[in-house]
């Protein structure tokens, strides 16, 4: 006679969490000293109007207490654009914020926090917080999803014993792999033309934290596995693309050698990519920019020529518009982004 547990997640099918909002698969567990949140969003009938903005916000909540987890934000072109500039988010460093035009139909929110005894009997709740213009709070609603007692020692994962009759055979139950990702940018400054990455420098050492703090996270929770890191850096249409180009793959490595330099981590552990000129970023602000010459700017950028007529086209017609792109758009194309692939062991 041989036991085997099958662990069986509690799911929720399609709970309405706000209006155009529906969740699926949420889930509570606690490892060790960590409780983690994960569920499926589907945005598919999200729709952010002009100047307006979107914050779904899970919240761990109790009789006595409540923790908001990171949001996600949703934005109008306007409302991102202004954000970009700003450097900042409707709700913090750790909000993950899409705009409107590129709201994934799917989206998987995974984050973890540090376990406190109020937890052990809680709710995960969902907010919605509607912003109109000026950051005014328009609605809020709230939709319970899951409901989570580790007091009962079954948590977000209640077992079923199944007893099977083995004589001579050894049945192996392979758990499939729970890979989880968490995504993140960070816009690093850069003396001109260099690679290294100095935490010392403007911002640099923010942004690094933020960056640093992600990973931290994975590597101290004994119940994971850092499976990879992935890595894309981006330099500004500003000057020669071959240029560009070695710079943002220089810059991409260097991230790469003070995060495995950090942590002692190999360099097998990372995937690198680098885009030598983030033109997309810099239209899609020029689109959404009041700059007095923007449809001559995007005629040039939906034209024919190379990357580097189009930059000296701009630069020498409308210096003033220039100008201004380099100290409000460019800073912000030259970026490092980041995914942080890990593995939640099952015991």
């Amino acid at each position: 006679m041989k036991t085997i547990l099958l662990f069986l997640a509690l799911t929720v099918l399609a709970s309405p969490a706000a209006d155009g909002v529906k969740v699926q698969n949420a889930d509570v567990s606690r490892h060790g000293k960590s409780v983690a949140v994960s569920m499926n969003m589907d945005l598919s009938g999200v729709k952010v109007s002009s100047n307006k903005a979107v914050l779904l916000i899970p919240v761990l909540k109790s009789a006595v207490k409540e923790l908001e987890l990171p949001a996600v934000g949703l934005y109008s072109r306007g409302r991102f654009w202004q954000y970009e500039r700003m450097g900042t988010t409707m709700s913090g460093s750790a909000e993950t914020r899409f705009r409107s035009s590129e709201i994934p139909d799917n989206y998987y929110y995974q984050t973890s926090v540090p376990w406190e005894e109020w937890m052990n009997s809680c709710t995960l709740e969902l907010r919605e917080r509607l912003y109109g213009c000026c950051g005014n709070n328009v609605q809020t609603s709230a939709s319970t999803l899951y409901a989570y007692d580790v007091k009962n020692d079954a948590g977000a994962m209640p077992s079923v014993v199944v007893r099977v009759d083995t004589l001579y055979i050894e049945r192996q139950v392979e758990r499939p792999a729970l890979i989880r990702s968490v995504e993140g940018r960070a816009f690093l400054d850069y003396p001109l033309n260099e690679t290294a990455v100095n935490p010392e420098y403007h911002s640099n050492g923010q942004e690094l934290k933020s960056m640093l703090t992600t990973i931290e996270s994975v590597l101290q929770n004994p119940g994971w596995e850092l499976r990879k890191i992935w890595i894309k850096g981006y330099a500004s249409p500003e000057g020669p693309r071959d240029i560009n180009s070695a710079l943002a793959k220089g810059r991409t490595e260097a991230v790469r050698n003070y995060i495995a330099g950090s942590y002692g981590l190999p360099d097998t552990l990372f995937e690198l990519e680098s885009e030598p000129e983030n033109w997309e970023g810099f239209r899609n602000f020029v689109d959404a920019s009041s700059l007095p010459h923007r449809t001559e700017i995007l005629e040039i950028m939906d034209g024919d020529r190379s990357p580097d007529d189009k930059e000296w086209m701009i630069k020498s017609r409308y210096p003033e518009d220039f100008s201004t792109l380099q100290e409000q758009c460019f800073p912000y194309l030259r970026r490092t982004d980041y995914r942080i692939e890990y593995e939640i062991k099952q015991q």
